[in-house]
């Protein structure tokens, strides 16, 4: 996206977080869903929340959802997981939780 259109959906969709007046909170957590790291010094809610979607969005990257797939990413090593303090067992389970859920809704959608 940045090497194409000089930006990214994160800046697009913090910009549209913004236009339609939510809170400055919500605005960071969109704008740095890929890059935590810029959030380090932020409101600790600002900065779980957004590990919390940087996560999920990688997890979704991870098993095939969305369109690319990367069964060898390794989520222990995000910043995100870290942050959120979970144990490989609980983010097993999450997995496993993701996917059923996602075969449930397209089952709903055939």
């Amino acid at each position: 996206e940045i090497e194409i259109f000089g930006f990214s959906h994160a800046d697009v969709g913090g910009l549209v977080i913004k236009k339609w007046n939510f809170s400055s909170e919500m605005e960071q957590v969109v704008s740095f869903h890929h890059n935590i790291e810029g959030l380090e010094k932020a409101d600790p809610y600002v900065v779980k929340l957004t590990s919390i979607i940087n996560l999920a969005d990688a997890m979704c990257y991870k098993v095939g959802i969305g369109g690319w797939e990367d069964e060898d990413m390794d989520l222990t090593t995000f910043r995100s997981f870290d942050i959120l303090k979970l144990t490989e067992d609980r983010l097993a389970g999450l997995e496993e939780k993701l996917l059923e859920s996602y075969a449930a809704e397209q089952a709903i959608l055939d």
